[in-house]
């Protein structure tokens, strides 16, 4: 598996979320260094620096819900700057406030972070509002793409094609 060849210093990196020091905790020998850098600008390119793909979780109370003033009391509690650094400290995550301290091994992303201007959700938001087109139309595509066996204007076709096929049988 890839997380584990790069956590025994098998591979120099991985593209990877903020999650990938915690699955890969039990791996890493002692002293192995962690960093982050965002995907580099190139030349002639759209973007900044600056621009922030996102995987965000969140947590909400749905209407109608029943105990709505419980709910709203855990929300409250789990987000207090104590308990929002606690969670983070813990579970070596991105803290959920701005003005608590992400853990070590994640400090250059919480900078990125805190520098960001432009947040975008990852793959524009397709993994949470279509899970289903993604899973079976767009990564098996998306993989062929990043692996070199699709051409960039191959692509563009297929996931068109793959697309209307796909909302054809959601009618």
């Amino acid at each position: 598996m890839g997380q584990a060849d790069w956590a025994m210093g098998r591979t120099g990196m991985i593209l990877c979320g903020t999650w990938i020091p915690v699955e890969t905790q039990s791996q890493v020998k002692e002293g192995f260094d962690v960093g982050f850098f965002p995907f580099p600008l190139m030349e002639g390119g759209i973007g900044k620096i600056t621009d922030v793909d996102i995987s965000p979780l969140g947590a909400c109370i749905p209407n109608g819900s029943k105990n709505l003033e419980a709910a709203k009391a855990f929300l409250k509690f789990i987000s207090n700057k104590q308990n929002a650094q606690s969670y983070a400290d813990q579970t070596a995550s991105i803290p959920v406030r701005i003005d608590a301290d992400a853990p070590k091994i994640l400090a250059d992303v919480k900078e990125f972070l805190d520098n960001g201007q432009n947040f975008m959700l990852h793959y524009d938001g397709t993994t949470m509002y279509t899970a289903e087109w993604t899973q079976n139309v767009l990564l098996p595509l998306d993989d062929k793409l990043i692996f070199g066996s699709l051409k960039p204007a191959d692509f563009i076709k297929q996931v068109k094609e793959g697309s209307i096929k796909y909302w054809a049988t959601k009618k």
